[in-house]
């Protein structure tokens, strides 16, 4: 017998009534075990015109076209793992800038619903600027990490005024309640040691490099 109602999950409700049809009913069975499950593999239009009888918590979906993995989390569809990727960080205080013989580069990826980036800048040429250094977060960051101060990272530094040295990398929550920043502050220059109330953040200046990793968990 053909399937009579339509249960969550797509779920198949045979109410007994009618006629027995068992290749049509196996032939069901078999679609249904093909179309239902924790994760499924498709291309983003097929996942984003998925009927929403087939949606629930905790679904995983291999998307294609942009070779990331997806889960459905609060009623939407949340990236939780992608492959490396370059990233081009952006540079969150206004006026600085690398100089226009300097580079900031970077890359990251993501796995199970975190980020793992590494980012390395340089200050050279005419046209930099000073300034506290802080990057945009490349991807949306999850609370309680949004909300206060977090370490993240650590990055190699060198300050051309104070020599090689360790600098944390911190997010830095965002007065507005909008999407934090990543600050790299210094530790050990001049013998100061970098904390949120001090005074000693990194100061780009020419000459100025940096190096490092970090890592944070997604808004998902």
């Amino acid at each position: 017998m053909a399937a009579d109602q339509t249960g969550d999950r797509g779920r198949p409700i045979f109410l007994g009534s009618g006629a027995s049809a068992d290749a049509e009913d196996l032939t069901l069975l078999g679609d249904l075990i093909t179309a239902v499950g924790t994760r499924r593999v498709g291309t983003t239009d097929e996942r984003i015109a998925l009927d929403g009888v087939y949606l629930f918590e905790g679904l995983l979906w291999e998307d294609t076209t942009t070779n990331a993995t997806y889960r459905w989390t609060g009623g939407g569809w949340r990236l939780w793992s992608a492959p490396a990727m370059a990233w081009t960080p952006q540079l969150a205080v206004a006026g600085l800038n690398m100089g226009t013989a300097g580079s900031l580069t970077g890359e990251y990826a993501i796995s199970q619903g975190r980020v793992y980036a590494s980012v390395r800048g340089r200050f050279s040429g005419i046209g930099m600027s000073w300034g506290d250094v802080r990057l945009v977060a490349p991807q949306p960051v999850r609370a309680p990490y949004s909300l206060s101060p977090h370490g993240i990272g650590m990055a190699k530094a060198n300050d051309a005024n104070g020599g090689n040295y360790m600098a944390p990398f911190s997010l830095v929550p965002d007065a507005n309640g909008g999407q934090p920043t990543i600050r790299m502050d210094r530790v050990g220059d001049n013998a100061n040691t970098a904390s949120w109330s001090s005074s000693q953040p990194f100061n780009a200046a020419q000459g100025d490099s940096f190096s490092g990793e970090f890592t944070y968990p997604i808004q998902y």
